[in-house]
């Protein structure tokens, strides 16, 4: 159970970036004031344009969606995948990795057979919560039950989806980063927008 783990109420994760040189420099200050229980002043300094924080949704709303990513980032399968799409509606992150010949993020079977290695690759069922919908900088499942792709709102997209997808946090801190994935260069492959390059995810973790 996530409330025996993590206990209960919502939680903060932290996710470090590592952009390339082609990604647009920073353009707003971070300081980490919007990440409300971020009381430690090292967690404070530590978040740059390279990094920003998600708060949880509460586990009493989307206990199987908050649970699933918990697990994902505690077991550091995200650590080394990518943020690849940088589409009008969001930015979307997988287990793709950056390819030299293409300079796009690909698709990598050997990170996503961690996922499946840990059998934590996809909702077991579909998880909404009217109380907590898609409005800007929320983060959610990609697919429907749902994972283990998620994305980050670029704006209010629920008004857009008659079933939305699993919602299960949002951006508290360093929107200046998902800012500067939303502007990244990109290519149109089909309906399709491709990073150009993609943003590696350097790690995730689960501040205290």
């Amino acid at each position: 159970s996530p409330f025996y783990r993590w206990g209960k109420g919502t939680h903060l994760i932290k996710v470090v970036l590592e952009f390339p040189a082609e990604a647009p420099p920073p353009t707003i200050k971070d300081d980490g004031k919007k990440a409300k229980r971020t009381t430690k002043s090292s967690n404070k300094k530590s978040l740059s344009s390279s990094a920003f924080i998600i708060e949880t949704a509460p586990l009493d709303l989307v206990p199987h969606s908050v649970h699933l990513f918990m697990k994902m980032v505690h077991a550091k399968l995200w650590d080394g995948c990518s943020f690849y799409q940088n589409q009008e509606w969001g930015v979307v992150a997988g287990p793709h990795s950056f390819r030299p010949d293409t300079k796009l993020g690909h698709y990598d079977k050997a990170l996503e057979q961690r996922f499946l290695d840990h059998e934590l690759h996809h909702m077991s069922f579909y998880e909404f919560s009217p109380e907590y919908t898609h409005t800007k900088y929320h983060v959610g499942f990609m697919g429907d039950p749902g994972g283990p792709t998620f994305y980050i709102d670029a704006y209010d997209t629920y008004k857009y989806n008659k079933r939305q997808p699993p919602c299960f946090g949002k951006v508290v801190a360093g929107e200046d980063a998902v800012e500067r994935m939303i502007a990244m260069p990109f290519e149109v492959r089909g309906d399709d927008r491709w990073m150009k390059p993609p943003v590696k995810i350097k790690s995730m973790t689960i501040l205290e």
